[in-house]
């Protein structure tokens, strides 16, 4: 487990800024810019579910640290994203 984690820490400080998306999208990977958040990634990851997803969540260095349900963004509830984040929408 430290051995990936290691790993990943060496791969994020060569890599671009990423932020990354799991569920049903077509772009799993999304560039980070300072300006995005949770609905900018979501569009720019091109989601294909047939619904909105129920929750979403965002995954910041192994813990959540944004939960909301996906009708929320449809609301204009929204949230800054940081480089390395995980959104999952499920």
């Amino acid at each position: 487990m430290a051995g990936q984690q290691q790993a990943l820490k060496n791969w994020q400080s060569q890599a671009p800024p990423e932020v990354m998306v799991q569920g049903k999208v077509r772009n799993p990977v999304v560039a980070w810019t300072e300006d995005l958040t949770l609905a900018r990634a979501i569009v720019a990851a091109d989601y294909t579910g047939f619904m909105n997803p129920v929750v979403v969540r965002v995954v910041r260095n192994g813990r959540v640290v944004v939960e909301m349900r996906g009708i929320d963004l449809l609301h204009g509830r929204d949230a800054p994203l940081q480089a390395g984040d995980i959104v999952v929408l499920d």
